[in-house]
């Protein structure tokens, strides 16, 4: 008896195994990887989404995203979209269309909206975002980064690095998600220093002028020092470099002492000649021959230095250093945006911005670019990259200390202010003690275009 009880046991466990076919798979994260259901949680149902949107409402939805991306960065982006619409399981497919940058995408959409017409996806600046977002037509994606379905982990949430995450939530919202990011870094040239009887970079403002003058001096000619560089993210590095600060709640303060004493210090630099450019000198190639000690470019042009070292026959080693002990760069840069559609379209914008994060994704826009890794997980997938462009690793393990530029709609305009004015105190004949007023004019000028 107590056997025929046993065979019918072991019966019904296996007619049990063999009901409905194939089990339902589990839910897939964005790294790609399967998640079991915790039993302890949930023990008799699978999580659900808060987006009622079935799988048939997602089977073969064409999306469109709009990107300002030509080139390289462009045919990139391509292969990921013809890869996304031949793996994705829900069977989305994605067109994308280029724009030849930032400002021709953002004046078609201006056109756009007027008619009611708008793409599933955009690729802006934070600040381009920033302005739709003021208009409501962007989806807020916290729902969609805690779903417990189509979300992010908290561990997948924490992977990001903190400067690149922080820039796409300026308040309690999260109007995009990082696509792409670049920083203003600061070289020096560790071999010239060393001969010039310097081992250690400079730790702070005084050591800097201190290397700086010395190369001027060695160099000779008006050359040596910083090659001086008025970008705006280069001036907003220097401001945080001195502790500065420009914004102040929804608008700007730049006539502050941290920056006066950040302007001042440059322009002392470049009036004692310890900075210098010309109109016809290529600055890599300054930096390559030893005619500058410091330089400041953005991290996708770390390559271009690699090969003017090269093409040289130099044996100098050169390396991307801290603007300040606390503080390494300003990280800026483009994001992915969903625009208000239908929520079926919208959750398939989601699913695509989502996969484009996976590390392996990430990792090959990278290598294609040498733009920054967005999170810790594609740095690791990075080894040889790394290993191959020591600079760019450098940089990189700088990222813990970078900020993120401001994020207001109104940068996109005081940004530009900004270089100006800091391009107006080197100007010959102007006196330091006229600084103040041209912070003062770019206070002026940002509460013009400030709402």
């Amino acid at each position: 008896m107590r056997a025929f009880h046993l065979l019918l046991v072991l019966a019904l466990l296996t007619l049990s195994g063999c009901q409905n076919g194939t089990p339902t798979p589990p839910p897939v994260t964005a790294t790609g990887t399967a998640t079991a259901t915790v039993a302890a949680a949930s023990p008799t149902s699978p999580p659900e989404s808060a987006f009622a949107v079935t799988p048939d409402a997602l089977r073969g939805l064409t999306i469109e995203v709009w990107h300002p991306w030509t080139g390289a960065m462009g045919h990139l982006l391509e292969n990921q979209i013809g890869a996304f619409n031949l793996q994705n399981p829900w069977g989305i497919q994605v067109r994308g269309r280029a724009f030849s940058g930032f400002s021709e995408l953002q004046a078609t959409l201006r056109e756009s909206l007027k008619a009611s017409e708008v793409p599933d996806l955009a690729i802006l600046l934070s600040e381009q975002a920033s302005e739709w977002a003021a208009q409501q037509v962007l989806v807020d994606l916290a729902p969609y980064l805690n779903d417990p379905v189509y979300g992010l982990q908290q561990a997948e949430i924490a992977d990001f690095y903190p400067a690149i995450w922080a820039q796409d939530a300026p308040g309690l919202q999260r109007w995009g998600m990082p696509a792409q990011r670049s920083g203003r870094v600061l070289l020096y040239n560790q071999s010239w220093a060393q001969e010039l009887g310097f081992s250690m970079p400079p730790a702070g403002p005084q050591e800097f002028r201190q290397q700086a003058c010395a190369a001027a001096r060695a160099a000779g000619n008006g050359r040596g020092g910083w090659y001086l560089d008025t970008h705006p993210m280069t001036a907003l590095s220097w401001i945080y470099a001195f502790n500065g600060e420009i914004v102040e709640g929804q608008g700007y303060r730049f006539l502050q002492p941290a920056n006066l004493s950040a302007f001042t210090f440059l322009k002392a630099l470049f009036d004692d000649g310890c900075s210098w450019r010309e109109a016809q000198t290529d600055p890599i190639q300054a930096f390559s021959t030893r005619q500058a000690l410091f330089l400041t470019l953005g991290i996708e042009e770390l390559p271009a230095v690699e090969r003017a070292f090269a093409s040289q026959g130099s044996r100098d080693r050169w390396r991307v250093i801290a603007f300040a002990a606390d503080f390494s760069f300003v990280s800026y840069g483009a994001s992915y945006v969903l625009f208000k559609t239908s929520e079926a379209r919208q959750l398939a914008g989601w699913l695509f911005m989502r996969w484009l994060l996976r590390p392996e994704n990430q990792a090959a826009m990278v290598k294609g670019t040498g733009f920054l890794p967005l999170t810790r997980s594609a740095f690791d997938r990075l080894s040889d990259y790394a290993a191959e462009h020591e600079a760019w690793k450098q940089a990189v393990e700088r990222l813990p200390n970078a900020r993120p530029a401001p994020t207001l709609a109104s940068w996109r305009q005081v940004k530009w202010m900004l270089g100006d004015g800091f391009e107006e105190i080197f100007r010959r004949g102007l006196e330091s003690g006229q600084i103040p007023l041209i912070l003062a004019e770019l206070d002026r000028g940002a509460q013009d275009v400030s709402p």
